[in-house]
C-alpha cells in the first residue's frame, strides 16, 4: 500500500471516528493487537529490513507506524 492511499482511507475513517484509538496487529494473523505509540517515521525498507538512519542520503521509500 502507498502512503498517500492509506492516508486517505485514514482521512475517510477520521471523519466518522475522530477519537478512536490507532491500534495495529502484531502479526500477520492477527494473534494480538497493541496501540501505535510512536510517530510515524520515514527511511528505507529493503529486504525485511528497515533503517530510519538516513545518513547515507538515501532515497526515502517507506515509512513506519511503530
Amino acid at each position: 500500500m502507498k502512503l498517500k492511499d492509506f492516508v486517505e482511507k485514514l482521512r475517510e475513517l477520521s471523519d466518522d471516528y475522530p477519537d478512536a484509538c490507532v491500534i495495529y496487529s502484531i502479526d500477520e494473523e492477527g494473534n494480538g493487537f497493541e496501540k501505535v505509540m510512536f510517530d510515524p517515521s520515514p527511511g528505507r525498507y529493503e529486504d525485511g529490513e528497515f533503517d530510519n538512519d538516513n545518513d547515507d542520503n538515501e532515497e526515502i521509500n517507506a515509512v513506519c507506524i511503530n
